[in-house]
């Protein structure tokens, strides 16, 4: 019996078991959110380089089960892709919006998610949304109508993610 699953940028795939589309997601996560963004409207969420950061993860991974002895720069980018993975992945029947999208890879980009615990990485992009959202209104309709952020956009965006970190528990 095949089961059918919404993933996080609307692509839907059918699997004969969860957790093999569980993997074939994680396996082609950049290819979906490449195939996503050729449009121009989500110009922020392809600026934002999820593709390439996510093909580099995949072959430091693989690399790493074979090796014994890792840089620091080199776990940090295996934790990193970890994190993005984990992002990656939503409720079913609960699309987010682009905003949203492009809110968690601004922040997981320029390195806000670097201290989450992967296990915490989704409570804690929920208290983000929620944060910007309640507190950075005006932010979030900027993003919501424009759908792409100019130099001033983003130093606001900068400054209101790093309030959240400060405030915020997840």
């Amino acid at each position: 019996m095949a089961t059918f699953r919404v993933t996080r940028l609307g692509t839907i795939l059918a699997v004969a078991d969860v957790d093999r589309s569980l993997a074939f997601y994680r396996d082609h996560l950049g290819f979906l959110v490449d195939a996503m963004y050729d449009d121009p409207p989500y110009a922020t969420l392809k600026r934002n380089g999820v593709r390439l950061s996510l093909a580099q993860y995949r072959e430091l991974a693989a690399f790493a089960q074979f090796a014994s002895d890792l840089d620091e720069a080199t776990r940090k980018q295996l934790d990193r892709g970890r994190v993005v993975t984990e992002l990656m992945k939503q409720p079913q029947y609960q699309p987010m919006q682009v905003w949203e999208m492009a809110l968690t890879l601004f922040a997981v980009n320029n390195g806000y998610f670097d201290d989450v615990d992967v296990k915490k990485a989704l409570s804690a992009e929920k208290s983000m949304r929620d944060y910007l959202k309640g507190k950075y209104a005006a932010l979030v309709k900027t993003m919501e109508e424009k759908k792409d952020l100019s130099a001033d956009d983003e130093k606001a965006l900068k400054a209101a993610i790093e309030d959240w970190k400060k405030n915020a528990t997840f």
